[in-house]
């Protein structure tokens, strides 16, 4: 194990045991082979102990899309652990006192995703439990400091478009761990449809439809926003992750960090899709919080990590006989992505090209759990 790796060496083969741990859970399975093709659901931290007769004992974890990946090595607990995991030594108590070695080692914390928040912001003692029901916790920040827990908001505004400076009454941070284990879900069950059929999931007929050009421009300047931050790769079988913001009044911001955007589809039927709007543009999603908070002053966005998985380009005009008003996802597609006119004109609110340097860009996703609430904002 150590600095490289052969995902063949640690593919599980017939006969071998695989341990599978997802937040301190331990499920064993004897034929490591079935275990294969499961899903496994990933919460924080997922860590699968294989042990093989011919390879011995390894601590490792999936690399989606690409086979095993070995994790941290720990010389001594692996050395322990051979010396006590044999096909024949499998007793329930010395599973137990395996795990909670494992789990004592702070070595083996999983690395939290590059799109959350890193294991040092989420060590400090600043967080603060909210409810016990759907426990989440959430701590205060000053945005204008470097830390840890402000590391990723000052990533993703700096990528953002903001064409007015955004005064930042107060900030909050937000873990929950429910949704961030639905948030992966959604991303792992999205990149299996993929694999399963491009056709049904991943399609791209929107190439052979009028209006061409635009769509082309629209996906382009996604494809470029995505790929400006480090953990998305457009050639990679994983679904991206990108940062948008959502502008609506602080009570409903603190109702969607507790329990997720599941009711925010039900209010507006929305010109591009029945569905949950983001954009990029923090001056648009102002406008929104206006529209939502008015007459109160409160305003409020919500930074989210969103996985939008195969996107729509979308020209249809709302006014059309084609609009997408108050529809579902179009068939092959998970989300559904324009550009809009800002102009204080007939046209404010409509579909336009990219590249008017007037326009904003809006992101509709169709499913609660593709989208993680990060940080709420209020301005």
């Amino acid at each position: 194990m150590g600095g490289g790796y052969s995902a063949d060496k640690y593919l599980p083969k017939l006969g071998d045991h695989l341990f599978v741990i997802i937040d301190g859970s331990v499920k064993h399975y004897l034929d490591a082979q079935i275990c294969v093709q499961l899903p496994l659901i990933r919460g924080h931290h997922t860590y699968m102990i294989l042990h093989s007769p011919t390879q011995g004992t390894y601590l490792v974890k999936e690399k989606q899309g690409n086979g095993w990946l070995s994790a941290r090595d720990s010389r001594t607990l692996l050395t322990w652990a051979h010396n006590h995991f044999t096909t024949e030594n499998l007793a329930n108590e010395e599973l137990e006192q395996f795990v909670n070695t494992l789990l004592a080692q702070q070595e083996f914390q999983e690395e939290p995703e590059e799109w959350f928040f890193s294991s040092n912001a989420l060590n400090q003692k600043i967080w603060t439990l909210q409810d016990e029901k759907t426990p989440y916790q959430i701590c205060e920040i000053d945005p204008l400091r470097q830390e840890p827990v402000t590391a990723l908001l000052h990533q993703c505004l700096k990528a953002m478009k903001n064409s007015r400076p955004l005064n930042m009454k107060k900030v909050f941070a937000i873990d929950n761990k429910q949704l961030y284990a639905a948030f992966s879900i959604q991303k792992d069950m999205m990149m299996r449809r993929w694999q399963a059929s491009e056709e049904l999931f991943r399609s791209k007929k929107w190439r052979n439809l009028p209006d061409r050009d635009t769509r082309v421009a629209h996906y382009q300047r996604f494809q470029k926003y995505a790929c400006s931050f480090p953990w998305n790769d457009p050639d990679s079988p994983v679904p991206m992750v990108v940062p948008m913001v959502h502008g609506t009044t602080q009570d409903a911001a603190w109702k969607i960090v507790r329990s997720g955007f599941a009711t925010v589809s039900t209010l507006d039927q929305g010109f591009f899709g029945k569905g949950i709007y983001f954009t990029s543009d923090i001056e648009y999603a102002s406008l929104y919080s206006q529209l939502a908070a008015r007459p109160s002053p409160k305003l409020c966005l919500i930074l989210s990590m969103v996985v939008p998985g195969n996107i729509y380009p979308v020209t249809e005009d709302h006014r059309s006989k084609d609009s997408l008003c108050g529809k579902p996802v179009t068939n092959g597609y998970q989300s559904h992505f324009t550009h809009v006119s800002s102009s204080k004109d007939k046209d404010y609110g409509c579909v336009c090209n990219p590249a008017r340097p007037d326009s904003y860009d809006e992101l509709v996703v169709f499913q609660d759990f593709q989208a993680l609430p990060l940080y709420v904002i209020y301005c």
